[in-house]
């Protein structure tokens, strides 16, 4: 089962039941809500004990990607079945996990985190992107003392990317030079 996938299935199913009022995908969306939680496990960090997402049934491993995909796609079924609170265990769980993914001395997240390795860092723009567009600009303000601003002022640094005029002139992960990209001449 791919999570991300569900997540990102779930979410535009939601959006649509909730835009058109048409249910007829409510059963496909219960199910995928389902099968999501179906790979919830709880997981102790530090002194927290969280019931977060694992990336597969067999996994050790739970990725902050997936977890926010989760987060948005639960936070907006919940509202398409009229029951804000059917999932706020499960979302507060991820509000902690982002937080003690942050790490707010360099303002960069955590790739995820295995029960065995501990903390995994690997630079990936869309997480902190999707921290941007999942929560608004008072919670992360609250929770991670930054903005979103901040945030992606810090992807654009990191993955060295630069835009002149609305295009693209370069994107280079200064982490890993073999992934630079140069202007097409």
């Amino acid at each position: 089962m791919d999570v991300r996938s569900n997540a990102y299935l779930l979410l535009g199913i939601s959006y649509y039941i909730y835009s058109t009022k048409d249910t007829s995908y409510l059963p496909l969306a219960k199910a995928l809500a389902e099968s999501i939680l179906d790979l919830s496990e709880r997981v102790k960090i530090g002194s927290q004990t969280l019931n977060l997402i694992k990336e597969e049934p067999d996994s050790n491993y739970f990725s902050l990607e997936d977890n926010i995909l989760t987060y948005a796609a639960l936070r907006e079924f919940s509202k398409v079945l009229g029951q804000k609170d059917i999932y706020r265990k499960q979302l507060r769980d991820i509000e902690k996990f982002v937080k003690l993914l942050w790490n707010p001395k360099d303002k960069k997240f955590y790739r995820g985190y295995d029960k065995y390795d501990g903390k995994d860092w690997i630079f990936i723009t869309r997480i902190p992107l999707l921290v941007s567009l999942v929560w608004d600009k008072d919670w992360i303000k609250r929770n991670l003392k930054t903005s979103p601003e901040e945030i992606i002022e810090k992807v654009l640094k990191e993955a060295r990317i630069s835009v002149k005029e609305g295009k693209l002139l370069a994107a280079t992960n200064k982490n890993n030079p073999e992934l630079k990209r140069e202007k097409d001449k």
